[in-house]
């Protein structure tokens, strides 16, 4: 699991290796470049937000969606992401 942070422009960019949000994973699936990838690519298999206490309140009691409570500070403490590796190379 790692560190969620809510803007999304915010820790995208692997390099920034404390924190991600579910942007970052386009890095290793649609940017593979990015990271001289030229061979072979990861795809995004399973993207799942683990809810603070707080998240889960804003659910259950407010009626939020998860859609709506992303970008909320402290409302999702972090992400749980599966990752598979593309068995075809990616530039022919």
């Amino acid at each position: 699991m790692y560190p969620m942070i809510y803007p999304l422009g915010a820790w995208q960019d692997p390099t920034h290796v404390r924190a991600f949000n579910e942007n970052s994973w386009i890095y290793y699936d649609q940017w593979a470049w990015y990271l001289n990838w030229f061979d072979y690519k990861l795809i995004t298999g399973k993207l799942e937000f683990i809810l603070s206490d707080y998240g889960k309140d804003l659910i259950k009691d407010k009626g939020f969606s998860l859609g709506d409570i992303c970008r909320l500070p402290r409302a999702v403490d972090s992400m749980y992401v599966e990752m598979i590796k593309n068995k075809f190379k990616m530039f022919h």
